[in-house]
């Protein structure tokens, strides 16, 4: 629900609760909030979260002090 633009309509039949309605009962019965306010209120999140998580993958240089290239050179027999 967060990361995509399907209707309501498409998710309902895709799990298997068949009508709109229904799956916003349900929806609403577990998570407490409507389709909409959740895919309004967690899909900023989402993004951001995505985002940061590849920002850091590897927080040092590429030639700098902890690089794989440091590591090697420091591997080798002298």
């Amino acid at each position: 629900m967060e990361r995509g633009d399907e209707p309501v309509e498409h998710i309902a039949t895709r799990t298997g609760l068949g009508t709109p309605a229904n799956l916003r009962h349900h929806f609403q019965h577990h998570t407490g909030t409507s389709p909409r306010i959740y895919r309004t209120a967690f899909r900023s999140l989402v993004v951001t979260l995505t985002w940061a998580d590849g920002k850091d993958a590897d927080p040092a240089p590429p030639d700098g002090p902890g690089s794989s290239a440091d590591r090697r050179s420091a591997n080798r027999p002298a």
